[in-house]
């Protein structure tokens, strides 16, 4: 069992001894009477089969209690006795530093664990605020720690196993109380750092408990204090034992886990989440239309436990007016500021760099994957993005697909790690929110027959102008997508540089829209279509199937598989006849769904992730990202 699977082993608690070292506690007569009657009374800590050795304040008698034996007034000596006293009775020994009380219970619990592996030479618990709601996390190479809050615990591993950690409680266990050298006579938290040491050397780990936590008032820099190395050994090897051990606490990736969360709530509690738009350039294409609705049915969501986060670059969140548009989420730039509990990179990432980066910053990681056409055309895809979208099928937390049509291409073409939440999001159908552009006056003479697509070849966008202008040579035709002219009659435009209302005009007067593509993940310029109750002629697949399902909108999905079925839905549609239309499944949900809806599925599989063990993929990741960076 390693320390990603390490779990609290509860047994009974095993017997112990308890060390109070005051000695630098600064208490004067008076309040040490009245911390040790507390020790007595309070925190439960006193009773017959325990023995509680006490390193007084300096210069100041300790008065005699039953079950209280005060020590020399030098601490590690006394830590000392104190351990050879445990080791004669064969019981564990809880080192208590400073002038606080954590009570029975806390070590109690902590002493449960002595069976959770047999090498376990010291136990500790999270210590906390007591005025604030948070934890500190492990420390770095120099002691300092960051604010961990408490509501990030449930996500850390029941247990950590570190290297030695000097602490203001640390429970030996009765094996390591036996293992363990006499620590040498300087300053406590350097003699008790020595000792852990030497028990580390011989193969003895510390257990740090995420589930045990205790209220500690003192300050941080006492609570994981930085190492005198020079005082605890002035050899060389054992100082550079100590330096690797350090810098090998500071890099486990339980620690790294640790300060990601530590930023990844806002101060009141909540969720942050970061909504990854950095696919949207600075015009108006599908993946940015894509990208605005999914924010648009974030802003409408009720999510009082999340803070969303927009990341744009800057010249598309200008060209866009993300932050006029979205007065209620946060918009940063570029690159991420924070840390989140959960990212969603709003399209599909294109370079092992950016899952990197998403990693970095977040717990979770979904991607939205709008299509794997780039993986399949090859020709315009990166030179790695087979290995980016593998890694992505075996790493991610959760992915989001626009259509059932692109999961089952993205799960046939990669291998996805079991248990994979693969969500549906779709894209919205409802009418109310395609936000249709007025058509104004037709651009060209009608009749006329709209092309659609762009110049991939998957679009088939010029061979389908030709093949038409064969068949109807005294027609019209608008080839939007094509790169050149396709004949006298044959009006080509470019894609991407007409205006909202250029295209408005275009779909609104043709006598029927074609749309020849092989491949899409949506097919948004269909649903358009669609909404403004146009036959759309569609190359056959089983998208516009699913998609005849969800809209319930007033145009026609035609479908074709050759050129004689082509020919033959447009002339239906020339002569006004009724379509071969696709009927769509109405068992599919029973209103079409909307961007609330479809944002409302991102967060709800968030939810969910959160709810199951996700910090094994988040470990999977940390390791595979840092041997290969």
């Amino acid at each position: 069992m390693n320390c990603m699977q390490l779990e609290m082993r509860m047994s009974l608690p095993e017997p112990f001894d308890l060390f109070v070292d005051l000695s630098a506690s600064g208490l004067d007569a008076k309040a040490l009477n009245q911390y040790l009657e507390r020790l007595e009374h309070e925190a439960g800590l006193v009773h017959d089969s325990r023995t509680v050795f006490l390193a007084p304040p300096g210069g100041v008698k300790a008065p005699a209690i039953p079950g209280i034996r005060p020590l020399p007034d030098r601490p590690a000596a006394a830590l000392g006795v104190a351990l050879g006293a445990a080791a004669t009775r064969g019981r564990g020994l809880a080192v208590v530093q400073g002038a606080w009380l954590p009570g029975n219970e806390v070590i109690a619990a902590l002493a449960c664990l002595h069976e959770a592996d047999p090498m376990i030479g010291s136990v500790q618990p999270r210590f906390a605020s007591p005025t604030e709601d948070n934890v500190l996390s492990l420390p770095d190479e120099q002691g300092g720690s960051a604010r961990l809050p408490r509501a990030a615990l449930p996500l850390l591993p029941a247990t950590t196993l570190t290297p030695e950690l000097a602490a203001p409680l640390v429970l030996l266990p009765a094996r390591a109380v036996l293992a363990a050298a006499q620590p040498p006579d300087i300053a406590l938290p350097d003699a008790l750092l020595a000792l852990l040491t030497g028990l580390r050397r011989k193969g003895f780990r510390n257990l740090v408990s995420n589930r045990v936590v205790v209220s500690c008032p003192l300050e941080p820099a006492l609570i994981y204090p930085p190492p005198s190395l020079g005082e605890i050994c002035a050899a060389p090897a054992w100082r550079n034992d100590m330096e690797r051990a350090r810098r090998w606490l500071a890099r486990q990736p339980e620690r790294s886990l640790e300060v990601l969360l530590a930023g990844a709530f806002t101060p009141d509690g909540r969720a942050r989440i970061l909504l990854d738009c950095r696919g949207a350039a600075a015009l108006h294409n599908g993946t940015a239309q894509a990208i605005l609705g999914f924010l648009d049915g974030f802003t409408r969501l009720r999510t009082p436990r999340f803070a969303f986060t927009v990341l744009a670059t800057r010249e598309a969140a200008a060209f866009h007016g993300l932050e006029k548009r979205y007065p209620g989420l946060h918009v940063e730039y570029d690159q991420p500021a924070r840390t989140y509990l959960a990212a969603v990179l709003l399209n599909q990432p294109w370079d092992v760099a950016r899952l990197r980066e998403l990693h970095r910053c977040s717990y979770l990681l979904g991607f939205n994957i709008l299509d794997t056409i780039s993986w399949d055309i090859i020709y315009v895809a990166e030179e790695r993005l087979d290995r980016v979208w593998q890694v992505v099928a075996s790493l991610s937390d959760m992915l989001f697909f626009n259509s059932a049509f692109t999961r089952d291409r993205y799960t046939y073409r990669f291998r996805v790690a079991k248990d994979m939440p693969l969500v549906v999001t779709h894209h919205s159908v409802d009418p109310a929110e395609l936000k249709l552009a007025p058509a104004g006056e037709p651009l060209v003479e009608t009749p006329y027959l709209l092309i659609a697509g762009n110049s991939y070849d998957h679009k088939d966008v010029e061979q389908t102008a030709l093949r038409l202008t064969d068949a109807f040579p005294y027609l019209r035709i608008v080839a939007l997508g094509a790169k050149g002219a396709c004949g006298p009659r044959v009006t080509a435009l470019r894609s991407g540089y007409l205006s909202d209302a250029q295209i408005a005009a275009l779909e609104a007067h043709a006598a029927a829209i074609i749309y020849p593509s092989y491949y899409e993940g949506f097919g948004l310029p269909v649903v358009q279509g669609l909404a403004r109750g146009r036959t759309v002629i569609a190359r056959r697949s089983a998208l516009w199937e699913e998609i005849a399902g969800l809209v319930d909108l007033p145009g026609n999905i035609v479908p074709f598989h050759d050129d004689a079925s082509l020919v033959e839905a447009v002339g239906r549609a020339l002569r006004g006849l009724a379509p071969a239309a696709l009927k769509g499944d109405r068992t599919t949900p029973s209103s079409p769904p909307d961007w609330a809806a479809c944002a409302g599925r991102i967060l709800h599989q968030i939810e969910r992730s959160l709810e199951a063990d996700a910090r094994h993929a988040w470990y999977e990741r940390e390791l595979l990202l840092s041997l290969a960076a």
